[in-house]
């Protein structure tokens, strides 16, 4: 059983680190949503991840040139405060 568990954890994260190279962040969110397994630190830690992939994709439509879409369409600009705020010790 806990051979299994580990498979299936290796196979998620192998899916999840291709979908980042990819830059297919809805499946990046919709893969993490699934490892968040309820604990206050594991909370946290999904949050921290969350913040560095918006961040990710945010800079990457500037990146891009597309300052619109970025400003229209990226998750921090559609998230509460709270769950965007960066995570404590993180550094710019």
């Amino acid at each position: 059983m806990k051979l299994v568990q580990e498979h299936q954890k290796v196979s998620q994260l192998k899916r999840m680190r291709a979908a980042v190279l990819e830059g297919d962040w809805v499946e990046v969110e919709k893969l993490s949503a699934k490892r968040a397994s309820g604990g206050a630190n594991d909370q946290q830690q999904h949050r921290s991840f969350l913040y560095a992939i918006y961040r990710e994709q945010y800079l990457e439509l500037l990146e891009g040139g597309e300052y619109h879409k970025a400003r229209i369409d990226s998750p921090l600009s559609n998230r509460p405060p709270s769950q965007i705020d960066p995570p404590l010790g993180a550094h710019s």
